[in-house]
């Protein structure tokens, strides 16, 4: 009898995962990914408008390095309030993995894989013309 335990799965309850992870969780079972896109990228508008405008009321001083940007020379966390950057990390968090993206796409292959069989077989069954059975122990050898 081996102990291999490559295979075991650790389960950690809910109270010792870390707060953001829990908000995270919560999330992941609320909204799609879809849905969480869309709420990143409206707390991006929101703080793209406020540079825009200049407008600093309710910001803290600059988070990071004075000369970091991104593409367009602007860092947009840097104009996120602190409770739209703490939800935008948790919406970040909340993406599935990849492993998970992974499991599910071959979720779906195998339903339509299994789909595709079954289709076969009703397909076969209901046909009117006598299908070809091979003959396993031909005659002529």
């Amino acid at each position: 009898m081996s102990n291999d335990s490559s295979n075991a799965v650790i389960s950690i309850p809910a109270c010792d995962l870390p707060r953001t992870e829990r908000k995270a969780a919560a999330v992941r079972v609320s909204l799609t990914v879809d849905q969480i896109t869309a709420e990143r990228e409206r707390i991006t508008q929101t703080a793209k408008a406020r540079y825009e405008a200049g407008d600093r009321t309710g910001l803290n001083g600059p988070r990071g390095h004075y000369m970091c940007g991104d593409s367009v020379g602007v860092q947009v966390f840097e104009w996120m309030t602190d409770a739209e950057l703490d939800r935008f990390h948790i919406l970040g968090l909340a993406f599935p993995s990849t492993a998970t993206l992974r499991d599910e796409a071959r979720a779906r292959v195998k339903a339509r894989i299994a789909a595709r069989k079954e289709g076969f077989k009703l397909k076969r069954l209901g046909s009117t013309t006598p299908q070809p059975t091979p003959d396993l122990f031909p005659d002529s050898l």
